[in-house]
């Protein structure tokens, strides 16, 4: 069976729909070797694929005018109508799917969420619109639609009225580079690149207000007589960066809060720290993520993997994927996410958790999930 992926965000997107498809890929070329897979992107970036795999083949755009326009190549054949490319099964990975696609090849596509519906005053009309038009198409002409969550699956139906029985829900799994230990050698070398301290909370993700990063700069503001462990944040953003700068130079906190990705003397550059992430979730006290909306939430698999407790909310989908094994804070109390950091440092609350994730993480594996999505191809041969 070949198996062809439009593949762009494995290649350039550094956070959640790259861990994503890259996982996936990873996954499969592990648990099913016997499959070939072709990855469609305008233009290969990020390295992830180990020089040795020779059932996987790259198609980018090889014409002048392709090249020159290759959001339309991507988004009308990627290639597909070359003699040299044939395949059984097209998985869109992340929410869209080419409009040019021949009725009769089985098609795929994964949606993560529509968090545009929810906080359309963070989005510009125009790109609602365009979100709005690739998923309502991609769901309407793909044979299965995948989604993360239970969450984003209950949403399709309600916003979108996807038929239930289109919908499999295929949970995403960590990078297995996750789960494995660093040596102490290792931590120390990670920590010395980017001069962490000996403690500091973590935040990864980007800087937007649904991801409610003023929260826990407000629950630090309570705290600042009491605790002086501080913030590292990994993650990028504009306005709302700069409105958190502005809370933090007011209430005298701008030496609490590490933005490892905003060096004076550079832009912001996440392919540099992308490869040193599981060590510094290794070497973080705890991952704080109190998200306001999430089609999953990866970043707490990678905490819970890496052996870190974890702070998060009981919205949308990330009590499914947090389980049992979190701290809950209340999403708009600052009290309470103060509360909830010094309970993550009481030793007895931050063993019951890593115990309590450490099974919960299991449902998560990622040979378990990768068969999840196999399975759902097999219905194809």
């Amino acid at each position: 069976m070949t198996i062809g992926f439009d593949a762009k965000r494995a290649f350039h997107n550094t956070t959640g729909l790259g861990n994503y498809s890259r996982t996936l890929i990873q996954g499969l070329l592990e648990v099913e070797p016997s499959f070939n897979y072709i990855l469609f992107t305008p233009k290969p970036k990020l390295s992830f694929l180990h020089s040795t795999t020779t059932n996987i083949k790259i198609i980018e755009p090889q014409s002048f005018m392709a090249q020159k326009f290759s959001s339309l190549w991507r988004l009308c054949n990627l290639g597909l109508f070359n003699k040299d490319v044939r395949i059984d099964l097209f998985h869109g990975l992340t929410n869209e799917l080419p409009i040019c696609l021949p009725k009769k090849l089985p098609k795929i596509v994964t949606v993560h969420d529509i968090i545009f519906e929810f906080y359309p005053e963070f989005y510009p009309l125009a790109d609602r619109m365009i979100h709005r038009a690739k998923i309502k198409h991609a769901c309407k002409i793909a044979d299965i639609v995948m989604t993360d969550s239970f969450n984003t699956k209950n949403d399709l139906i309600n916003y979108y009225f996807v038929p239930e029985e289109k919908i499999k829900v295929c949970f995403l799994s960590y990078n297995q580079d996750y789960i494995k230990k660093n040596s102490t050698e290792a931590l120390q070398s990670i920590q010395a690149k980017y001069n962490l301290p000996q403690q500091f909370f973590l935040y990864v993700g980007t800087i937007e207000p649904r991801k409610n990063l003023l929260l826990i700069c407000q629950a630090l503001n309570l705290l600042k007589n009491s605790l002086k462990i501080p913030l590292v944040v990994v993650g990028h953003g504009k306005k709302y960066f700069e409105y958190i700068q502005q809370f933090l130079a007011k209430h005298h906190l701008t030496k609490q809060v590490i933005f490892l990705n905003y060096p004076k003397d550079k832009a912001y550059q996440p392919e540099s720290i992308y490869h040193d992430l599981p060590a510094i979730y290794q070497l973080s006290t705890t991952f704080i993520y109190p998200s306001l909306y999430e089609g999953f939430g990866l970043p707490i698999l990678e905490a819970m993997a890496s052996g870190v407790p974890v702070i998060t909310t009981k919205l949308t989908s990330l009590p499914e994927v947090a389980g049992s094994g979190a701290i809950y804070v209340h999403p708009l109390s600052a009290e309470s996410m103060a509360q909830s950091i010094n309970d993550s440092l009481d030793l007895k609350i931050r063993q019951d958790c890593l115990n309590l994730a450490t099974t919960h993480i299991k449902n998560f594996e990622p040979i378990h999930c990768t068969n999840q999505v196999l399975n759902i191809y097999k219905l194809f041969l």
